[in-house]
């Protein structure tokens, strides 16, 4: 696709630059309005054709989800919780799907105690209900109890890691860079906090095995 304007081509290239991000992918954001053919070129337009790049790139939406997404951005001016809700929701989730079983209606019962025990306030509509549901069935099936102590441990951690987490995405005045680091760190935080995981398993259980 060949602009037709050879000047604006050149401001393209520019944000492309500052953005460091492809002008074939630029020009293609373009096209399925996921950003504006302007005559110039601000910060705010790099901040957008980031976003858009991390929703795409990082997050796994499609191009018609992101486009969804920054419609409602640009229309609405949402709250930041209500647009973090809208993120979260719009990103892939693991996991199958739910069954009208006896294991899963019990895991439906665990998951939300869990949550209630702590006081969170959290929307029946949380991509987070499911992973967590199917996991409790895993347990179940393996004929295990999930270990209450174990759960309110990892959840007690995570209160920790997660208020630090907000606050540092919180930091950004605007909006389209908030979304960027919530998409980064919601799908890196995942992989991240299982990798310490694995670390730490190492370094406690050699440590257990040092002693006399």
């Amino acid at each position: 696709m060949e602009p037709a304007d050879g000047g604006h081509d050149a401001r393209l290239t520019d944000l492309s630059r500052l953005a460091d991000i492809p002008l074939k992918t630029l020009l293609l954001c373009q096209s399925l309005d996921l950003l504006p053919a302007v005559p110039e070129y601000s910060e705010r337009h790099v901040r957008r054709a980031v976003l858009v790049r991390t929703l795409i790139d990082v997050g796994g939406l499609s191009y018609a989800a992101a486009r969804n997404l920054v419609r409602h951005m640009d229309g609405a001016h949402p709250p930041v919780n209500e647009l973090f809700g809208a993120i979260q929701r719009a990103l892939p989730v693991a996991g199958s799907a739910p069954q009208d079983d006896q294991e899963w209606s019990r895991a439906r019962e665990q998951a939300p105690a869990l949550v209630e025990a702590r006081h969170w306030k959290v929307s029946s509509t949380n991509p987070g209900w499911q992973p967590l549901t199917q996991a409790l069935v895993v347990y179940n099936w393996l004929g295990q109890q999930a270990p209450q102590r174990l759960l309110e441990a990892y959840a007690e951690a995570l209160e920790s890691a997660v208020r630090t987490e907000v606050g540092h995405i919180c930091r950004h005045e605007d909006s389209d860079s908030a979304v960027s680091e919530l998409v980064v760190w919601t799908v890196l935080g995942d992989v991240v906090t299982s990798a310490l995981r694995h670390l730490l398993h190492e370094h406690t259980l050699d440590s257990i095995a040092d002693r006399p």
